[in-house]
This record gives C-alpha cells, sequence and structure tokens, in this order.
C-alpha cells in the first residue's frame, strides 16, 4: 500500500492534536520498520520528540508472550498497537499511560 507524504503529514498532525504527548514518552514500534503501517508511528514518535523503541529481532516472532516483559523492561509509556497483543498483557501494572490499539 502505497502511501503519500500529505496523508503521513496529516495522521501525524491528527495523533498530535488528538493525543498528546510528552517528549519522555517511549513509543514501542510493533509492526516491523519495512512495513507501511510503520511509518505512521514513526512519524508521530519523532515529529513530537519521543523515543521510539524498537522490537528485538528475537522477539519478533514471539511478542504474544513476551509483550508485557517487553513493555516493562523498555519503559515503554505509549502503547499504539492492536487489540489482540493488548489481551496479553496486564496494563495497569506496566508504565504505560497512554493506549491507542
Amino acid at each position: 500500500v502505497e502511501i503519500e507524504h500529505r496523508s503521513v503529514s496529516n495522521f501525524g498532525n491528527y495523533m498530535a492534536s488528538d493525543y498528546p504527548h510528552l517528549d519522555v514518552d517511549r513509543v514501542l514500534l510493533i509492526p516491523r520498520i519495512s512495513w507501511d503501517g510503520s511509518v505512521n508511528t514513526i512519524v508521530y514518535t519523532f515529529a513530537r520528540g519521543a523515543v521510539l523503541c524498537l522490537v528485538p529481532p528475537d522477539m519478533a516472532g514471539k511478542l504474544p508472550e513476551k509483550i508485557e516483559g517487553l513493555v516493562r523492561g523498555m519503559n515503554i509509556t505509549r502503547y499504539i498497537a492492536p487489540p489482540g497483543l493488548l489481551a496479553c498483557m496486564e496494563p495497569s501494572a506496566s508504565p504505560i499511560r497512554h493506549i491507542i490499539s
């Protein structure tokens, strides 16, 4: 799927206005960096000065069972991920302050 530059900019502006965050936020990039779906998370995170955390390659295929430990270990404060992964963890027991799912 091709994403136009204007669409990325518009999405980033929308996310910033409806889901503002602090420059101390840490966002976990769930989709592979080569996937178009990662573009919005990357742009949104960097444009706001937050920290983008990448899933280690050895954990990529094990996310459902590793997501909770990964979120805690990386001190993720903003969770942008599909609902299926959210069901694999207990958000109240983590450093997450905002969930976008």
